[in-house]
């Protein structure tokens, strides 16, 4: 069951991006409620004040308080957090983040990355939940399934490398395998690929 509201907090100091973010997310089917703070100072206060389903933060804010970063992460573990990407980021940092999202993504993967995260629920160690995936993560996983590299789906699909590996995570997350010999079975027995 879908939720009816989703609450994000997005970190960013971009009026431009900021603005441009609130745009897209209104053409979102269901109803997003957006709280904007500009700084890592400011999202600190704010995070323990209300409670948010995805925290999007841009990377650049939070210079050396990675080890903050996680411990926040782990404290607000029902929240999905999202790094808001328009520079280059070692892959340790990524990896922190659930998902990704790249200043050149298009808008349909803003939102897929949105709607996937925001209705997610907590998984706990008895129980794993596995959610459908969308077409875009269908198109990542065929092409992974065909030994592509992440570069060269992204080039097939003109998606950046960093919105390649959050699909990846995204795919991860859902089908609970991580290796893509195992996916590569997952898509044969769920029909996404056929064996030729």
């Amino acid at each position: 069951m879908l939720k009816d509201e989703i609450r994000i907090l997005l970190t960013e100091p971009s009026c431009l991006i900021r603005e441009g973010f609130q745009k897209i997310t209104k053409e979102y089917s269901g109803k997003i409620k957006i709280s904007f703070v500009e700084s890592y100072d400011v999202f600190k206060s704010y995070i323990k004040s209300f409670e948010f389903d995805i925290i999007i933060i841009n990377p650049s804010l939070i210079n050396n308080n990675w080890k903050e970063l996680v411990t926040l992460k782990k404290k607000y573990y029902k929240t999905k957090w999202i790094g808001l990407i328009y520079a280059y980021f070692d892959n340790n940092i990524l990896n922190i983040f659930d998902s990704l999202i790249t200043i050149n993504d298009q808008k349909y993967t803003i939102l897929d990355n949105i709607k996937n995260l925001g209705n997610q629920k907590v998984e706990t160690k008895d129980k794993k939940n596995h959610y459908e995936l969308s077409e875009r993560e269908i198109d990542v996983l065929k092409l992974l399934s065909q030994g592509s590299s992440n570069k060269q789906i992204a080039n097939k699909l003109n998606i950046s490398i960093h919105t390649v590996i959050s699909h990846r995570k995204n795919i991860v997350s859902k089908t609970g395998i991580k290796s893509v010999s195992g996916l590569t079975i997952y898509a044969v027995i769920n029909k996404i690929i056929d064996l030729k």
